[in-house]
């Protein structure tokens, strides 16, 4: 484990899982070396799972779906302390409840993000709570009472096990639920577009009070990487095409520098957007990710998975790119959980069959050395895993509250069994591809929903 350092004891707190914008900085006192017993909270509706204290509330007229949803989040919290060791309880407060919205499925907030420096670099970056108190020398009375906060759509036509065989327009609850813990757990990156909308990427721009902290990254942007460009400036680097968010972020922070004091600040975000940094960088990595095929990359720490690659391929979406992984490329393989559509029709053992049976469940072997580096201990040894083959369903998306749905079709889906079924009774290879190119054609017209993360979905 790194050592980290509590360097100025500052905190950034999320409240609403809808509204990414609703944050504080705080100061909180951390003492390291030093942890007490995990405070108990005494409350009937806290569900122990495990390694998870899960404080569920139905606020929907229907027992029945409240107590499916309830055990669904049970097994889910167990299948990811069966994965993971985790050695302090997680505190998961979900809200199930109605939006009055058919294209949303859930959102996910880690509730406090702590700002605590690396020695291992001298770089300092949010850490999601969950996380932090995996780590044995940090204890703090300030440590928020929920780790998670989660908000699940019950409009929504989800499938539950024993529920029978599930439908094309039913999506599959504890694969959803699973998908949105990983975000509260760390799988959050901090470049957004917040600051010039559809123009530029950087990750959060801090102050407390008047004092200008600089951009500061997530412990997840620090194995992100862009792919250059053929005739990008590589600075004569032989050995490597890649440059790191850590790289761009340090040059953003020569706008500052940090530690300035900063009384206007209207004055001081035009002088960012004007300067020569925000062009090479920030307007430089949302051309990236915006319908660009392969050009950001995960690079997992002491992994040789070298094929991560995050969702860049569509229109730039905070709630969807950077935040997932490339559906086009995982979709179908055993990292299917946190692409950033989610197939209906399709139950777990489903997914688990089309993504090439990975011994190890739906947390696939990407994903393990994607929480491997933010921290986490895993108990199954990863393995990487190239079964990806290119099929389509019908699809749910993990996106955001401002997304709209769209229609489309799919002829090549799977049906409920996992076995692909619309070939069965074809008779010649002319008629396959005619079908085949009807499909490409349909499937860009299939109704979607939006899943949604942490602070952007």
């Amino acid at each position: 484990m790194l050592a980290l350092k509590a360097l100025d004891s500052i905190c950034m707190d999320k409240f609403d899982p809808w509204d990414i914008s609703n944050y504080k900085i705080s100061s909180c006192t951390f003492k390291e070396n030093f942890r007490t017993k995990d405070k108990n909270y005494n409350n009937n509706s806290l569900i122990a799972s495990d390694m998870f204290i899960l404080e569920f509330n139905c606020s929907i007229n229907n027992q029945i779906l409240c107590e499916k949803m309830n055990y669904t989040f049970q097994l889910a919290t167990k299948e990811i302390s069966r994965v993971f060791k985790l050695n302090t309880e997680i505190n998961l407060k979900v809200n199930f409840e109605s939006l009055n919205e058919p294209t949303l499925l859930g959102s996910t907030i880690p509730s406090r993000f702590i700002k605590l420096i690396s020695e291992e670099d001298n770089v300092a970056r949010y850490y999601p709570q969950a996380l932090v108190k995996q780590f044995n020398n940090y204890d703090s009375q300030n440590f928020l009472k929920y780790d998670i906060i989660m908000s699940i759509n019950s409009d929504q036509n989800l499938w539950f096990e024993g529920d029978g065989q599930i439908n094309k327009n039913q999506s599959d609850a504890f694969t959803l639920v699973i998908h949105e813990i990983m975000h509260g757990l760390g799988f959050y990156s901090l470049w957004d577009d917040s600051i010039e909308q559809s123009k530029a990427l950087s990750p959060f721009l801090s102050f407390n009070s008047n004092t200008f902290e600089g951009f500061i990254e997530s412990i997840f942007d620090k194995y992100v990487y862009v792919v250059k460009d053929d005739d990008d400036d590589d600075d004569n680097d032989d050995n490597s095409n890649l440059e790191s968010f850590l790289n761009l972020t340090a040059k953003l922070n020569t706008i500052g520098p940090p530690g300035i004091q900063v009384y206007d600040k209207k004055e001081f975000m035009n002088k960012v957007l004007s300067s020569p940094q925000w062009e090479e960088v920030a307007r430089y990595v949302y051309n990236k990710s915006n319908n660009k095929e392969h050009s950001i990359k995960f690079t997992p720490n002491n992994y040789s998975i070298n094929d991560i690659f995050l969702e860049t391929r569509i229109d730039y979406n905070p709630s969807s790119s950077l935040c997932h992984v490339s559906y086009h490329d995982f979709a179908n393989s055993s990292d299917f959980l946190v692409t950033y559509l989610h197939d209906s029709g399709l139950t777990k053992n489903d997914f688990l069959i089309r993504g090439g049976n990975y011994s190890g469940g739906v947390i696939g072997p990407r994903l393990l050395a994607i929480m491997s580096s933010l921290g986490y201990e895993t108990k199954l040894d990863i393995q990487p895993d190239f079964s990806v083959i290119t099929t389509t369903s019908s699809t749910t998306s993990a996106s955001s509250s401002t997304s709209t749905s769209t229609t489309s079709t799919s002829i090549n889906s799977l049906s409920s069994n996992g076995s692909n079924n619309n070939f069965k009774n074809f008779n010649g290879w002319k008629l396959v591809l005619i079908i085949l190119e009807l499909s490409i054609f349909l499937f860009k017209n299939y109704s979607k929903h939006r899943l949604i993360r942490t602070d952007k979905n």
